[in-house]
């Protein structure tokens, strides 16, 4: 709800508990994943405070259509991180190609949700992210 709230086009009922002391972010690694090999993804996770956090992310993993509707989930995840003061640790996730493989649809779209909470704040850490399997390019001799 909190994050809804900070994301709305509608303005705060009441205030938000906390700051963001830790901010997530995921990035693709390389040139992309492609259909038939493992799609690995860099999760970023940075500390912007003076003191050390502790951060429990949960992660799961869903095979969706081209409209953004999940068709099923294909892995789900925990970790618990210690992160130092300002400190930005990035984190490597992969899914395997057996992971994904019987579940691709039409444009072979995946979206990897993270939430989590800081310990010590109680903040909720929550991002969404989606992306495309790149397929191989047609060459016609």
């Amino acid at each position: 709800l909190e994050t809804a709230l900070r994301h709305g086009l509608r303005g705060c009922a009441y205030p938000l508990p906390c700051a963001e002391d830790v901010v997530c972010e995921v990035s693709l690694k390389g040139d992309g994943p492609w259909v038939g090999r493992d799609a690995m993804l860099c999760i970023n996770l940075r500390n912007k405070c003076s003191s050390p956090r502790s951060v429990t992310l949960y992660s799961q993993a869903a095979a969706t259509y081209y409209t953004g509707v999940r068709k099923t989930f294909l892995k789900r995840d925990h970790t618990c991180i210690e992160l130092k003061p300002s400190e930005c640790r990035p984190l490597d996730w992969t899914l395997t190609y057996d992971e994904y493989k019987e579940h691709l649809v039409d444009h072979a779209s995946l979206m990897l949700n993270l939430f989590g909470h800081v310990t010590q704040t109680k903040q909720v850490v929550a991002t969404q992210y989606s992306f495309r399997l790149r397929t191989p390019d047609l060459v016609i001799a």
